[in-house]
C-alpha cells in the first residue's frame, strides 16, 4: 500500500522526525523492538530513510492516535503488507472537530482499492471541502488534522497540487464574491504557510550547490505559490534561499552580491506587482553582480499572456513539473541573464512621470466628484481610486496601455457590501476622464486618456 512512495534512502533521522511528528528516540526504539522501519546506514553510519519509510511512520502514528498501541499497529501493518487484512475503521481522539463533522474518513478507510485513482481524486476533493469549512469556522485543530492526514497518505507534491492549490483558489474566489472574509483567507493561508515552511526545514542538505533565490515581487504578498515551488526545488536537492513576501529592491543587490546565486526566481499575482518586477531587473543589471538568470511566474501571466512579452527574463510555467524542468534547463544551459522584454518608449516614460506628478490632484478631483453621487462611500472611492491609479501607472511602466482592456488586469472584483458597484465604477471613471483633461500635461494627455478609455470599456464589457 506504500508502493507509490520512493524507497531511495535520502532523509536523515532529524528530517523524518520533523516530517512525521515522531521523535527520533521513538523511531530508534521502534526499529530496535519491532524492526520497523529498517533504514540502511550511510558510509558514516547514519540512518537514511526513504519517502516510503516516512509514509509508514506517519501511518503508524495515525493508528496510535486512533487508539492502538504500537505493537498492534505494527502487527496490522504486516498483515496488510502480506495481504491478509483489510484496513479497518478505528475511533479517533479528535472526534468533535470540524474535521470529523464534515465527513473526512479515517486514514485506514482512505487506502487505495482496485479503483484507487477515482478514490484518491474523490478524497482530494473531500480534503479541500473540509479544510475550507475548517477555515470558515477558524478551526485550527481541524484544519491541521486535514493537512496532517493528507500528508500522511500522499506525497508532498500531490497534496500541494490537489489540496492546497484548489483550497487557495476556493478561498480567493469566495473572497472575491464576498462569501469569505479576509480574516478566514488569512487564517487558512497562515496555517498552510506554517506547514510548508516546516516541510522545507525538514529537507536534507542540498546536493546541488548552485544557489536559487526565490521570493515575491515588491508589494506582492501572495507567497504560497512560490513557497510551494521553493519546497519542490529543495526536495530535489536545490540550494534554495526563500525570501518570502514583498521583496524590497533597494537593498536586494547587497544580498545578491553576498550570496552569488545562479538564478533569481520571483512571483507576481497582479498587474502592479508584475510591473514591479522591472525593479528587480534593474537590480540584476548591476555590473558588480556575477551573471545571474532571472525568471518569474504567477497567475497574472496565465491570465494575461501578453504581459510576459513586456518583461525581461524568462517566464516559467504555472505547471509545477514543467516549471521544474524549465529551471533545470536554465541552470544546466549556463546562460547568463537574457533581456527579453521591450523597453518603454520615450512617450510612455514621459507620460509615467507626468501621471505620477498629477496623481494626487486626480485623486482629489475624483473624491470631490464622487461626493456628489448618491450612496457616496469614502472607503470605496479611496480604494478604487488607488486601483485605477496603480493600474494606469503599471501599464505606463510596461508601455502597454492595451492590457487595461482585460478586467482581470486591474478590476476590483468584490461587489457590495464589500466593494463598489459597476455603476459606481463607471461614474468614478467618468470623473477621472474629465480630470485627466485638466490635470495631466498636454504632452502626456493622450496616452493617459487612452488608459482611462480602456478602463471604461473594460467595466462596460464586464458589467454582467
Amino acid at each position: 500500500m506504500f508502493e507509490d512512495y520512493s524507497d531511495e534512502p535520502i532523509y536523515n533521522v532529524k528530517a523524518v522526525a520533523t516530517q512525521s511528528g515522531v521523535e527520533a528516540s521513538t523511531l530508534r526504539a521502534w526499529e530496535r523492538r519491532y524492526g520497523v522501519p529498517q533504514p540502511p546506514r550511510s558510509d558514516s553510519g547514519y540512518r537514511l530513510y526513504s519517502a516510503r519509510d516516512t509514509a509508514i511512520i506517519r501511518w503508524l502514528k495515525q493508528q496510535i492516535e486512533s487508539g492502538m498501541n504500537i505493537s498492534q499497529a505494527v502487527s496490522m501493518l504486516r498483515s496488510i503488507q502480506a495481504g491478509r487484512q483489510t484496513p479497518q475503521h478505528h475511533s479517533n481522539p479528535h472526534h468533535g472537530h470540524t474535521y470529523h463533522n464534515n465527513g473526512i474518513q479515517p486514514l485506514d478507510d482512505l487506502l487505495p482499492h482496485s479503483n484507487g485513482t477515482v478514490k484518491h481524486l474523490e478524497q482530494f476533493d473531500r480534503y479541500v471541502s473540509v479544510a475550507f469549512n475548517c477555515a470558515l469556522a477558524f478551526d485550527e485543530a481541524g484544519f491541521e488534522h486535514v493537512l496532517s492526514d493528507a500528508f500522511a497518505l500522499y506525497s508532498v507534491e500531490d497534496v500541494c497540487a490537489r489540496v492546497i492549490q484548489p483550497l487557495q483558489v476556493m478561498m480567493g474566489d469566495g473572497w472575491h464574491k464576498g462569501t469569505v472574509t479576509i480574516s478566514a483567507e488569512h487564517f487558512a493561508s497562515n496555517l498552510v504557510r506554517r506547514k510548508l515552511i516546516a516541510l522545507m526545514a525538514a529537507c536534507p542538505p542540498p546536493t546541488d550547490h548552485r544557489k536559487i533565490v526565490t521570493g515575491c515581487a515588491p508589494e506582492e504578498f501572495h507567497e504560497i505559490g512560490m513557497l510551494m515551488l521553493s519546497l519542490y526545488l529543495r526536495r530535489r536537492g536545490k540550494d534554495v534561499i526563500f525570501l518570502g513576501q514583498a521583496i524590497a529592491s533597494n537593498r536586494l543587490g547587497e544580498m545578491l552580491l553576498q550570496t552569488e546565486p545562479r538564478l533569481v526566481l520571483m512571483s507576481a499575482s497582479t498587474l502592479r506587482t508584475a510591473a514591479n518586477l522591472m525593479d528587480i531587473v534593474d537590480v540584476l543589471s548591476d555590473r558588480r553582480l556575477a551573471p545571474v538568470l532571472f525568471a518569474y511566474g504567477g497567475p497574472i501571466f496565465q491570465r494575461l499572456p501578453a504581459l510576459a512579452k513586456r518583461l525581461s527574463g524568462i517566464h516559467i510555467s504555472e505547471d509545477v513539473s514543467q516549471a521544474i524542468d524549465q529551471i533545470d534547463a536554465m541552470l544546466n544551459a549556463g546562460e547568463s541573464f537574457v533581456q527579453r522584454g521591450g523597453r518603454a518608449s520615450t512617450e510612455a516614460k514621459q507620460a509615467l512621470n507626468d501621471f505620477r506628478l498629477s496623481r494626487a490632484l486626480l485623486a482629489a478631483d475624483m473624491m470631490a466628484g464622487m461626493r456628489q453621487q448618491p450612496a457616496f462611500n469614502y472607503d470605496h472611492v479611496a480604494l478604487s481610486s488607488e486601483y485605477f491609479a496603480n493600474a494606469i501607472e503599471s501599464v505606463l511602466r510596461l508601455d502597454a496601455p492595451e492590457l487595461l482592456a482585460h478586467p482581470i488586469a486591474w478590476q476590483w472584483q468584490p461587489r457590495p457590501p464589500d466593494g463598489p458597484s459597476v455603476l459606481q465604477l463607471q461614474q468614478h471613471l467618468g470623473i477621472l476622464a474629465q480630470a485627466v483633461q485638466q490635470r495631466v500635461p498636454l504632452l502626456s494627455r493622450h496616452i493617459v486618456s487612452q488608459c482611462v478609455a480602456y478602463l471604461i470599456d473594460s467595466v462596460r464589457l464586464n458589467k454582467g
